[in-house]
């Protein structure tokens, strides 16, 4: 699964994983593997973390790039300027044990814009044709106020006069809030949402149905998370009546479960009683729900019994995920039914998974996906409503995120690397994180340079929570360890959140096996059994005080460091024996020609090589050579060219498959297509392009001139392949060429340079090193040194290529280049004017040294400047990093800029956010701590 490395950049580490001795060291996590998989699961984890915790990150886009200064708050992304409940939800469910301060703050702040505008009968908000009901929430809201002018009390698409309120988004707005609140231990928090939780429970008690002895609710078209795909119950020819929503029933008791927990947490144990009543309510009410086979639940069932989301029923036979995957994810059902629905899952396959992601629907036939939406079918409704755009079948990273939930509670963790891995690959890496996802999950929703949305941080943030699930309850925290069987220990380099501590998790040992052991701060703890660890709050290290203020403080954002060890039980059978690559480790059949440096005995550094050999194989010369028969010298190491002549020649039959390997640096070839080896009379052969020799990249009128770069390209008579964008010059490299079937394709060090069609040359008898046997005025002479050379008669396999390139590795030590072509056009100064001044600089750095000097450094106004020189910082890094190939570059010379772009915008929203704190700390906050930091502000202001 790994070639001999990977190597990712940001500012703060070097990640490197040896896919030799399955270890893996990142800047996150760290770990060790029993094989490929793991070693790949690792690295997962560890770019999970860098796009969730890190301020600092480059290579990957990540969340506080989606803040706005102006509103100190999050929004969906650049071209939806608000803040939604679903999708924002499986993020938000996943990331908040992560989250670093700036972050939390920031997310804290855009979901108490949801609260602020809660409905109270009177406000109508952006789109309601009528005023909400009290304890209604919302599809969307800005930072506006209490008015309600700037909140979306029903989901905006299609029919909206017909759409009941956004009842399981509403319900999905609880359920973050109330995460967030038990994670954190905010009992001033709890005690001001609380009564607002109440009254959207009132809310929802309202429409339950006397029918069925009050345990399910009646809502209606657009009440369910994806609006507005659900069109309710069959009303006449068509849809709009009310209906059993199952994915009102599954987010509500998820929303109660944690709405109990924050009333034991303030000792309400009255709001409790009240809470847990009607849980067990709803909970009764989900078997009406079940599918016929009970193995599944239905999306929904109508008054009159007909049941929508049924697996080959003739009409609405589609398989509805969410409410399935949910109630998995949130442990609304229990460990048998969870299996169940799971195993329903894995039995559609590729209907319901076509591109690793899951849909949010099966189609009901004829590739219409839905046939009960509002508007009807998704092929009568046309448009967005298609099958495998929006709603109706494009992917949801958001529904994702919580789908990852599900598989690590039911041991398909190979299941969430997939899903991680397909983002990674498709979106992740290209800096397109869109949402939806078209296609059924292969294309962007919009077609910008970039993209970003906090839908599309999904599978990174529950690739992070799922590995521990991570219960929070009024009295404890449980941990659930699904780490899989081929990571053989591993530790996270990153803190998880819980009141007044910061959690630092390793594990040893086979994990399906069991837990054998537990300790916190190194002190052996008894509270788990063979597959989870309780650990209650008061038996907790006594926290310290400034730790212990900052649960409850919005300007305080200390913690107390613990370490929880978990050790597992383990195989009788050791692990697999590191393998390392051998120094014999050619493939078993032998090069026809191999030479290697290190044969040449008896002369000495600046001796003419006038005949080179290694028993067994053919002779090369001087002698052989036409037109000169200059040789090369020695230098002790190598075999030096001098690039106006040098040349070695020997017999070796080569036919039209052929495989070269040669280890050499090149110290300034003169012209183009300058031979290392050359098939004479087939003219094939690896050879080195200076850039700008001819048509080659980049093209310029100074060809070939001593200061261009040297880029490896592959020759015949006629090429037209002048290199690609390697530099090796002054460079130890294993360069290689492979000519296959009239295809040929060369590679620098493990990375792919060029691929192109070789037209029939026949046989040739004589090889030439260092020339290409043309007449002198073409002057095509290698100048460098050559310390190896490996020729096949024949293609190379790719396993056999892994094995020549891993023995050379080793052997040079010189696998550690970049593969990434340089981006072009980047400017750099002229983007860094959209990041911090001068003055902004040196007033944050004044700042933060300040704080540090008055012990602040723990508070969020410290934090905040430091994010916001660690984006600017980013900026600036990133785009040397692009100009200079250590990062790959993106599609686009737009999206490279839009791209670094966007690193300096964060810093400078961070900094009007700020700025913006600081001034409501002076106008309105009686905390003594916040009217010092803004003294500390006020005297840096240059």
């Amino acid at each position: 699964m790994f070639t001999q490395k990977l190597l990712a950049f940001s500012l703060i580490g070097v990640v490197v994983a040896d896919s030799n001795n399955n270890t893996f060291s990142g800047i996150y996590v760290d770990g060790e593997a029993t094989d490929a998989d793991g070693v790949n699961m690792l690295q997962l984890l560890d770019v999970s973390a860098r796009q969730t915790v890190s301020t600092s990150e480059v290579e990957y886009q990540t969340l506080l790039s989606l803040y706005r200064g102006d509103w100190d708050g999050l929004t969906e992304g650049p071209t939806w300027q608000a803040w939604w409940t679903q999708n924002s939800y499986g993020p938000a469910i996943t990331a908040f044990p992560f989250l670093q301060s700036t972050a939390w703050h920031a997310w804290q702040q855009s979901m108490a814009w949801w609260f602020n505008s809660i409905g109270d009968g009177t406000k109508t908000g952006r789109n309601a044709n009528v005023p909400a009901p009290d304890g209604c929430l919302c599809d969307a809201a800005l930072p506006c106020g209490p008015a309600g002018d700037c909140t979306y009390y029903k989901q905006g698409d299609g029919n909206v006069p017909r759409h009941d309120w956004t009842f399981e988004e509403t319900l999905s707005a609880l359920v973050m809030q109330a995460e967030q609140l038990l994670i954190s231990r905010n009992v001033t928090g709890i005690h001001h949402f609380l009564p607002l939780f109440m009254r959207t429970s009132e809310m929802l008690e309202n429409r339950r149905d006397p029918a069925t002895s009050y345990k399910t609710f009646l809502t209606g078209p657009s009440s369910n998370l994806l609006a507005p795909s659900f069109g309710g119950a069959e009303e006449g020819s068509g849809f709009g009546g009310w209906a059993y929503l199952t994915g009102v029933s599954v987010t509500y008791t998820a929303a109660l479960s944690r709405m109990y927990e924050c009333a034991m947490l303030v000792g309400n144990t009255s709001i409790a009683a009240i809470i847990q009543a009607r849980k067990t309510m709803t909970l009764d009410g989900l078997e009406l729900l079940l599918s016929p086979t009970k193995d599944y639940f239905v999306r929904s069932r109508d008054p009159s019994g007909v049941l929508h989301g049924v697996l080959n029923q003739s009409k609405y036979g589609y398989f509805e995920v969410s409410p399935n995957t949910d109630a998995v994810a949130l442990r609304v059902v229990d460990d048998e039914m969870a299996e169940k629905i799971m195993a329903k899952i894995d039995s559609l396959d590729a209907e319901i998974r076509p591109n690793v992601f899951l849909l949010p629907n099966s189609d009901a036939g004829g590739g219409v996906g839905y046939d009960d939406m509002l508007c009807g079918t998704g092929k009568t409704c046309g448009g967005i409503f298609e099958y495998g755009v929006w709603v109706n079948g494009g992917v949801w990273t958001t529904v994702e995120a919580r789908a990852i939930l599900a598989y690590f509670r039911t041991n398909r963790q190979s299941r969430a690397a997939k899903s991680m891995a397909q983002m990674l690959n498709l979106f992740v890496s290209s800096w397109r994180m869109d949402a939806p996802l078209k296609d059924f999950g292969k294309s962007v929703y919009e077609d910008l340079d970039i993209n970003l949305t906090i839908d599309a941080f999904g599978p990174a943030t529950a690739l992070l929570r799922g590995l521990f699930e991570y219960l929070y309850t009024a009295a404890s925290l449980t941990i659930i360890p699904h780490v899989p069987d081929n990571i053989a220990s591993m530790t996270q380099k990153f803190g998880v959140r819980w009141g007044s501590y910061r959690l630092f998790l390793s594990t040893a040992g086979n994990a399906s096996l069991g837990i054998k052991s537990v300790t916190v701060n190194g002190v052996p703890v008894t509270s788990f059994n063979k597959t989870t660890i309780t650990l209650s709050y008061q038996d907790m290290p006594s926290p310290s005080p400034r730790a212990r203020e900052a649960t409850d403080s919005d300007v305080l954002t200390a913690s107390d460091t613990v370490t929880v060890n978990i050790i597992f039980n383990s195989n009788s059978q050791p692990f697999p024996v590191k393998r390392q690559p051998s120094l014999e480790g050619v493939p078993s059949s032998s090069p026809t020609v191999w030479l290697k440096a290190e044969d040449l005995k008896g002369i000495q550094p600046g001796d003419n090589v006038t005949a080179w050999s290694n028993p067994g194989y053919p002779t090369v010369s001087d002698s052989k050579c036409v037109y000169s028969n200059r040789p090369p010298t020695f230098t002790g190491t190598a075999v030096r060219f001098d690039g106006e002549g040098s040349c070695l020649g020997g017999n070796a039959s080569l036919g039209e498959d052929m495989t070269v390997f040669a280890v050499i640096v090149d110290l300034g070839s003169p012209a183009s297509y300058s031979p290392v080896l050359n098939s004479h009379g087939a003219d094939k052969g690896l050879d080195v392009n200076p850039t700008m020799c001819s048509s080659g990249w980049p093209t310029g009128p100074d060809a070939c001139n001593s200061t261009n770069a040297r880029v490896i390209s592959i020759d015949y008579s006629g090429s037209s392949d002048d290199g690609s964008w390697i530099n090796i010059s002054h460079k130890l490299v294993v360069a290689a060429v492979n000519y296959k079937q009239g295809f040929a394709n060369s590679e620098v060090s493990g990375c792919a340079q060029s691929d192109i069609a070789v037209p029939s040359s026949g046989v040739s008898p004589t090889i030439y090193i260092g020339s290409r046997g043309d007449p002198p005025s073409y002057n095509r002479y290698f100048k460098g040194d050559l310390y190896e050379l490996l020729v096949y008669n024949r293609s190379l396999t790719d396993e056999e290529m892994e094995q020549t390139r891993s023995y050379l590795f080793l052997k040079y030590n010189t696998s550690n280049i970049s593969c990434n072509k340089p981006a072009p056009d980047l400017e750099c100064e002229t983007l860094a004017a959209n990041g911090l001044t001068g003055d902004e600089l040196g007033n944050l750095t004044t700042f933060i040294t300040k704080l540090t000097t008055a012990n602040l450094s723990d508070t969020l106004p410290y934090n905040m400047a430091e994010d916001a020189i660690a984006y600017n910082n980013g900026g600036h890094l990133r785009c040397a990093q692009l100009s200079n190939g250590t990062l790959p570059a993106l599609r686009s010379v737009g999206a490279n800029t839009a791209s670094v772009t966007l690193l300096f915008q964060t810093a400078k929203q961070i900094f009007t956010g700020m700025a913006n704190l600081l001034h409501r700390y002076d106008s309105t906050s009686q905390d003594p701590i916040a009217q010092e930091i803004v003294k500390i502000w006020n005297s840096t202001q240059s």
